[in-house]
Order: structure tokens, then sequence, then C-alpha cells
């Protein structure tokens, strides 16, 4: 076979190479004695667009054979052949009788092939719709076919002749794919895919054509009137068979009122196809020689499908002659449309016989299985664990939820005011006290600092309750913590000791207090600061002098009672000694370690003038006296009791028998004694002259 290359590039320059295939055939082929008997190879370079201007093969064609093929290239680039400007009817090639054999091979053709007589062979060609491009073809070939303009033509026409497609594609042809109006045409294998026309989007087959069709694919066809992948006219042969296949040739909203949405055949126009088909696909009407007879319009894929419930594993000329197909769907497997080879149910799944789809255990079950038959199969739930519709296995409820029932879907979240920190669980816990816990709580939250709660049902933060006055509350707790001594707590919310303000000055206060009450030792309360309550103290009764020495203590000691430390925390915390709050185990044990704290004692000064503590030898003529005298004698008692406030005597720090200035007076008889003389008088009266002005100097104040 003598070859020649078409390359574009080229120039042309050279006797076995071309600038373009019009050129070649013009100046080789037709007519050509020094190729007359001989089998010609025209090859086109790789990767490049050629252009042809619709050249004409005939008688006059001395050449035994033309091969037009692409040359192959190593980056696999497509090579194609496109219709020129120019080209009648879009034409790239127009092969008549009497023209040898033509031979086209890896081409990409974008134009008509028109094909009126001769042998063709189209060998692993792609056809696509006509390019519209404004190149020349170079020098215009000497014979080219003329005639009108047709619109989008389809892709290949053959008139006459015997065509041979092998594994050819032809796809998105605008015009519709193939038209046999006369000859014949063979196509096996290959794909036609989304061409269109008014009848027969991939194939019309009408006059004398005859098609067969072995083993290929036609899918996503249409039409605008009839056939949407064949249409087969009077006078028209089709045979299809090898497992050629028809899908999806019209949409669905376009199929109303079509006719033949897969295949359409004239009135009294009978087509066939021939066994085997695909798998799990069947025909009817399948005579003794194994082909269907068919003479009307097929509206569904074709061959039909095995339906669900079915397979189809076999090309047994029995299995693929109904709707039978291979049987019903074994138990424990399922078989939907075109099932092959059954599907296993897999776990968590069971399939009765004849089942088209697995069939899910319900909710509240699960089959650690596959190919289980029967709803018996799936296996309850226990409490704590959850199984959705078609589980393989339980699942623990996760933390936030839990489940207290078996043969369950779901587990249930935690209601506002419980948590559940494990997994598994049958119930959620109540929320701890100085915590809170929102809904599907998977653990509790604390309480902010500033806040506390005793309760066990909370769902938010803002449930917490303010810490009180005299108090302060650190993050997550239950029970206020007093301030301690000598510190006040003025304000609500304090979140730590370091909070609490110490007492100023003189003063000084008991643990949990909100203001300081108190003086400290050496000093006496002489009142209170209306606005705030804290304590006014003085220590001029108390201060040490050199005559008198220490003769007042300004101190005293206080200490709560259990019961009513108890009661100021509870007070504090508004709740009363029977509320079920305050019977929780937890808030009980710290209210205990609270109120030791509370009623731990504090040494502070006198509570008032009245209360300060007298030293043995020291008198003053009442509890509301602020000056001191010594004694001389031993019947100065002292002590924080001056007696009779109204007579002025003083009595009250006197032993007892004596009264009156610096406790000199006997009562009533006349005593009189070595250390201390007493005149008779019915109310006393003292000798000293010192005392008596001492007595009237007090009066007088």
């Amino acid at each position: 076979m003598e070859p020649y290359t078409i390359d574009p590039a080229s120039g042309g320059n050279s006797a076995n190479t071309f600038a373009n295939i019009n050129d070649a055939i013009n100046q080789l082929v037709l007519g050509a004695s020094t190729v007359q008997g001989r089998p010609i190879e025209l090859r086109l370079s790789a990767g490049k667009v050629h252009y042809m201007t619709g050249a004409i093969l005939d008688a006059t064609l001395t050449a035994s054979s033309l091969d037009i093929a692409a040359t192959t290239s190593a980056d696999g680039q497509t090579t194609k052949l496109v219709v020129a400007d120019g080209a009648a009817a879009g034409q790239l090639l127009d092969v008549r009788p009497g023209a040898p054999p033509v031979n086209l091979r890896g081409l990409h053709l974008s134009g008509q092939l028109r094909i009126e007589g001769g042998n063709i062979l189209v060998d692993y060609c792609r056809f696509g719709p006509a390019s519209q491009n404004a190149s020349t073809a170079g020098s215009a070939g000497r014979r080219l076919s003329d005639g009108g303009t047709v619109a989008a033509p389809r892709a290949l026409n053959i008139h006459g002749g015997e065509v041979l497609l092998n594994e050819a594609v032809f796809e998105d042809c605008l015009g519709g794919a193939i038209n046999v109006s006369g000859g014949k045409l063979r196509l096996l294998g290959g794909t036609l895919r989304r061409n269109r026309a008014e009848c027969g989007g991939a194939i019309l087959v009408s006059g004398t054509g005859e098609v067969e069709v072995h083993g290929a694919t036609l899918e996503d066809n249409t039409a605008n009137v009839s056939g949407g992948a064949i249409h087969v006219a009077q006078g028209g042969s089709l045979l299809l068979s090898n497992q050629t296949k028809i899908n999806s040739s019209m949409p669905a909203s376009q199929r109303l009122g079509f006719r033949g949405w897969s295949v359409y055949a004239e009135q009294g126009v009978a087509w066939k196809y021939r066994l085997p088909a695909p798998l799990a696909h069947y025909v009817t009407n399948v005579g003794i020689d194994g082909t269907a007879t068919m003479e009307r319009a097929i509206d569904l894929d074709y061959p039909y499908e095995c339906g669900a419930t079915l397979y189809g594993n076999s090309f047994d000329e029995y299995e693929q002659s109904g709707p039978q197909c291979s049987g019903s769907c074994p138990p424990g497997f399922f078989c939907a449309k075109q099932t092959i080879k059954p599907e296993p149910c897999r776990k968590g799944t069971y399939c009765p016989e004849g089942s088209p789809a697995e069939r899910q255990c319900p909710p509240g079950s699960y089959q650690p299985y596959s190919q289980r038959t029967s709803l018996k199969d799936c296996k309850h739930t226990k409490p704590g664990t959850y199984a959705a519709a078609g589980s393989p296995q339980p699942k623990n409820c996760s933390e936030g939820t839990a489940q207290p029932l078996g043969n369950q879907g779901l587990c249930d979240q935690c209601a506002a005011g419980r948590f559940q920190a494990r997994e598994g669980a049958t119930a959620c816990d109540a929320c701890q006290p100085g915590f809170y816990c929102p809904l599907g709580a998977s653990e509790a939250r604390p309480c902010s600092a500033g806040t506390y709660t005793v309760a066990t049902d909370l769902s938010s933060v803002d449930d917490c309750t303010p810490c009180p006055q005299g108090y302060f509350c650190e993050r997550g707790t239950h029970v206020p913590t007093p301030c301690p001594m000598k510190k006040f707590g003025g304000d609500v919310r304090l979140v730590a000791a370091a909070a609490c303000t110490t007492c100023p000055g003189d003063t000084t206060s008991l643990p949990g207090q909100s203001v300081c009450r108190f003086c400290e030792q050496g000093f006496y309360k002489t009142g209170e600061i209306a606005a705030t309550g804290r304590a006014t103290c003085s220590a001029s009764m108390c201060v040490s002098t050199a005559l008198f020495g220490n003769g007042a203590t300004c101190a005293a000691s206080t200490t709560s009672s259990a019961a009513a430390a108890a009661d100021a925390l509870l007070t504090a915390m508004n709740l009363s000694s029977s509320s079920t709050a305050v019977s929780e185990r937890s808030a009980a044990i710290v209210i205990a370690e609270r109120v030791q704290e509370l009623a731990a004692p504090l040494a502070h000064g006198s509570n008032s003038l009245a209360r300060v503590d007298i030293s043995k030898g020291h008198w003053r003529l009442s509890g509301r006296a602020t000056t001191l005298y010594k004694c001389c004698g031993a019947t100065c008692a002292g002590g924080t009791n001056g007696g009779d406030e109204g007579d002025y005597t003083g009595s009250g720090y006197c032993v007892a028998g004596h009264t009156g200035p610096l406790c000199q007076v006997w009562l009533w008889p006349y005593i009189e004694s070595p250390t201390l003389r007493h005149h008779a008088s019915p109310i006393g009266v003292p000798r000293s002259a010192a005392a008596a002005a001492g007595v009237q100097a007090e009066q007088q104040r």
C-alpha cells in the first residue's frame, strides 16, 4: 500500500506530502495512471484539523482501494476531518457506484458522509455536529458535488452500497445520526448518543434500506415526531441483535402524545430482534429461531428490563423470551430492576423471597448478620441502648441522653435540670447543688461566682441565686461562705473572701455580717450610725491611768448558738429549717461547716458603757458614769452591773451590805469596823468629804 501524508503545515513541497486532502484526491487519486490498480493510503497528520470540500469518489478512481486514516499520536490528540466552507450540503465525501472500497479509520468527522454505492468501512471513527468555520480548503477539487445546502444534515446518509461501521460513535448530531434509504448498513458495536431529528433521532430506515445493529448502545436520542431512537418507514428493514440496547430515548416531559419512545415502525412494517439480549432483559414474540418479530412502536427501553423481584443472569433463550427472566429473587437477597446477580441483604435488613429491595429492621431492633430472611431475625434493643431503622448493631445512649426502655429507636434527651455524663444510661441524674443543667446536658455546669444554689433542678445559669450580703460564693458553690471575723460583706454577689471588706477603725464583726456592729477590744460601743448600722466606739473608760491603773476592762466575747447560726444562714439563703432543699445531704454537710464558722467566738469590746467591766477595788456612780474611782478598802467588788441606776449609789459595784460612794456606807443596822468607820444613818452618810464631793459631781452630770 502506497502511503501519502496530508499535513497542512507542510505546504505540499514533497512528492509524498500534500497540504490538504482535496489536493491529494485531485492530483493523485482521480484518473492518475501512476496509482491505477494500486491501494492508496492518505495519512492525516495527528492532532490537526483537516478541511475537506465534498470530494466525489466514483468509477474514475483508478486505485484498487482508498484508505483515509489518522496518524497515531503519542499523546492521544484527535485528528479531525471537517467540512470546509462552500461544500454542498455540508458534505465531506460522496462515494458513488463504481468507486473502489473506501476505508475511514480513527477520524473525528464533522460534516456529512454520503454513500450512494460501493463498499465502505468506517472503523473507530467519531461523528459529531457539523463545524461552522471560515476556513478554505486550499485549491478546490475538480470534481465537487453540487446541489443546494441542507440545514443540519444527518452525519451519515446511505442511499446505496454496503457500509460497515465498526465501533463508531455518533454524538450530538443535531440533524440525526444515520439515514438509510437504500443499500445496507451493518453496525457492529459502538454508541449513538444524544442525537436529534424529526423522525428517528439515531437511525431512520426507509425506502429499500436495510439496517443490522449488532451489540450497539443507543441512549438519550430524541425526535420531534416519532421514533426517539429509531424510525422504520415503509420498505425499510431493521434487525437488532447481539445485546443491542436502547435506553432513555425520550425525556418524560416529551412523551405525551409521542409515538415510539424507543422504536417506531410505520403501519404494516415488521422489524426484528435476535437474541441474545443484554443480561437482565427480555423480548416477546420470539420464534423458534430465537428472533422476536415486532410490528408496533416501543414506548419503553428495549429490550425490556427484568422487573423488580426478578433477576436475569443467563443468555438462555427461554429466560430471555418473557418477563419471567431467570426467576424470582431468592430469600436473603433482593433484586431491583435489571438485576443480573441478586444482591445479598446487608446487616440490619432482611429479605423474604422475591424482595425488590432490602427491608430494614424497624427502629428499636437490629440485625448483626447478612442474608436474613424474616422480621423475626431482628433483635430488640435493651434499656440504655437504641437502634435506628436498619441498624446492624445497637448503640449506647450518648452522654446527655438516657433510655429506660428496651426496643427503642432513639434515646431521650435529659430534661432540663438533669444530666447524664455516662454513655448507655437508663436514667438521667438530678443536677448537683451549686450547678445547673440545660436540656440534654452531658455534665452539670457550675453556677457563676457570686451565685449559688442548693436546688437540684436548675436549667439555666440565670436560675442561680445571688450570694447574700455578709457572704461570698465561689464558682459552683451551693452554700454561701460567711465573710470572716473582723470583715463584712456589704454587697450581694461577692465572689471570694478577698471581696469581703475589713471593718474600719475601732470596729469589728462576727462572721457572716453585712455591717460591723461591734467594737474592738479596749473600746465600748456608744451607738450605731443610723444610715449603715455600724457601731460607734469610745475608749474613755478603757484607758489605763497612772493614778488608777487599769480600773476597767472593755472586753467581751460573743458566740452564736449553733441553732442561731443555722437560722442566720438559712435566713440569708431565703430558706427555712424545714426546706426540702436543705435536707440534701451534701448541702447539710456544708451548712454544718458554715455554722461552725458562724458560731466561732468573737472577742470584742463592751457592747455599751453600762457593760464596761469595772475592776475589783474600783467604783463608779452608775452604769452611765464615765468617771472611775479607786477604793481604799475591800468593799468595791467591781463588775458590769452598776445596780439601781436611779439612786446613783453605784451599789452594784459594792460587796454585799455596802453601798454609796466608794462603797463606804454600811446598810442598816449600824456596824463599825476597825478599817471602815460609818456613822449610823438610815440611808448612810459617808464620812469622807471627798466621796461626798464625788457624789455631788456625778449627780450634776
